[in-house]
């Protein structure tokens, strides 16, 4: 499940409710004072996407893994101007820096699907964490 994440006054919409086009045109806030761009974001890496880019490490693209799927890694990629400081901080365990400003956390592919969901839950977890400890960024 994903929902709607206003990155100007960062309120949440649920995506059913917005007429959302993420491939054909730029998209804007439903709120009335607000001219935001709005994304799509996958729900457990919300809180963290929301906050990372409140503090100004804004990011490009992100998804918080999925545990039925081939694809189950959790990433975000970050603007450039920003990412030195991502390099710099101290990443959650297991996460790893990618080329094209982005960090990456890919669970063993053998597990199975309710221990791979248990891995992505709890480093989702740990992503909002770090998050949280990260000093605001100030372009």
């Amino acid at each position: 499940m994903s929902k709607i994440l206003c990155l100007h006054c960062y309120e949440i919409y649920e995506k059913e409710r917005i007429n959302f086009d993420n491939y054909l045109e730029f998209n804007f806030c439903p709120n009335v004072n607000c001219d935001g761009a709005i994304i799509e974001v996958d729900e457990m890496i919300l809180p963290t996407i929301k906050l990372l880019n409140q503090k100004g490490y804004m990011t490009e693209y992100c998804c918080s893994g999925h545990y039925g799927r081939d694809i189950s890694s959790i990433y975000i990629k970050f603007y450039e101007e920003c990412f030195e400081d991502i390099i710099n901080s101290d990443l959650p365990e297991e996460f790893e820096i990618e080329s094209g400003s982005t960090i990456r956390y890919s669970p063993n592919e053998e597990l199975g699907s309710y221990a791979k969901f248990t891995y992505i839950m709890m480093k989702n977890i740990e992503l909002l964490r770090w998050a949280m400890e990260l000093a605001d960024f100030d372009y």
